[in-house]
């Protein structure tokens, strides 16, 4: 079986969600950033590296707006039946299952949280 050409990130995951994908609908989506450039470091990078990633996507998935995402690849619409994010670093050694333990364990009624009356702060959770 040969690979096929490089053809970008675009083609890669139309392609992921051709092969792996439930005819509907993909699994696999492209969000793309634009780069701002950041004199303190003297380079081009996204707005705020990571938190600044977390901010954009909660945007995307709560607000249902892509805020300061330049591109996105894929069906945006099935990301509002997502509950839980996990974010992992390259150095994260996760054990297998312990995602779902995790969301398990947030999920549980106890552990669900609960705001002030003026829902600006978390009191319990």
């Amino acid at each position: 079986m040969t690979r096929p050409c490089w053809r970008g990130p675009r083609a890669g995951i139309e392609a992921l969600n051709h092969k792996y994908g439930d005819g509907a609908h993909g699994r696999f989506f492209l969000l793309h950033r634009p780069r701002l450039y950041n004199p303190q470091e003297g380079c081009w990078m996204g707005r705020e590296r990571k938190r600044g990633k977390l901010e954009d996507f909660n945007t995307l998935l709560w607000q249902r707006r892509s805020g300061s995402l330049q591109r996105i690849v894929g069906d945006a619409a099935q990301l509002s039946s997502v509950r839980y994010v996990i974010t992992l670093d390259t150095d994260t050694d996760l054990p297998w299952g312990a995602g779902w333990r995790l969301v398990g364990a947030a999920a549980h009624p106890l552990n669900r949280p609960t705001m002030d009356p003026g829902g600006r702060r978390l009191v319990r959770g």
